[in-house]
């Protein structure tokens, strides 16, 4: 359950347009659920539609958050906990056909499956309105900035 707002850029290395996470709702002990409010400044965004593979971004960027706020005590971000990330793998990818316009709100829901801050894999969904149009399971892992 979250009681305050979370400064999401503290915790991820990305910066406006790519820090496409605009909120977390909640964080539980093994999952975090996010909203992306997907602006027409969006780097992604063409012709007013966001594709739904970039979710997978989305995605990414909530694992992230997740792993930023799980600290030594896990109620307290770790600020600079990732300096620079990857997503390391990709599976079971699964994007739907409902198209994504900019103005839209999506939801976005990691469950952290195992790992630690330095590699973990997650269940990841995005929905639209109560409806799934994003599944996959994915790798994220912390990178050292020169290699990136």
């Amino acid at each position: 359950m979250m009681n305050e707002r979370v400064d999401i850029e503290m915790l991820l290395p990305h910066k406006a347009p790519m820090l496409m996470v605009s909120a977390v709702v909640t964080k539980g002990d093994s999952d975090i659920h996010c909203q992306a409010h997907i602006d027409e400044a969006n780097p992604f965004v063409h012709d007013d539609i966001f594709p739904g593979f970039a979710c997978l971004e989305l995605v990414a960027q909530a694992c992230g958050i997740f792993l930023g706020m799980k600290g030594p005590d896990s109620d307290h971000p770790v600020p600079g906990a990732l300096t620079s990330g990857v997503i390391a793998s990709v599976r079971d990818m699964s994007v739907g056909s409902q198209q994504i316009h900019s103005g839209a709100v999506l939801d976005v829901v990691a469950e952290f499956l195992g790992g630690s801050q330095q590699a973990a894999m997650f269940s990841g969904k995005v929905r639209l309105e109560n409806n799934e149009i994003f599944s996959v399971k994915v790798t994220v892992a912390a990178s050292d900035e020169e290699t990136v």
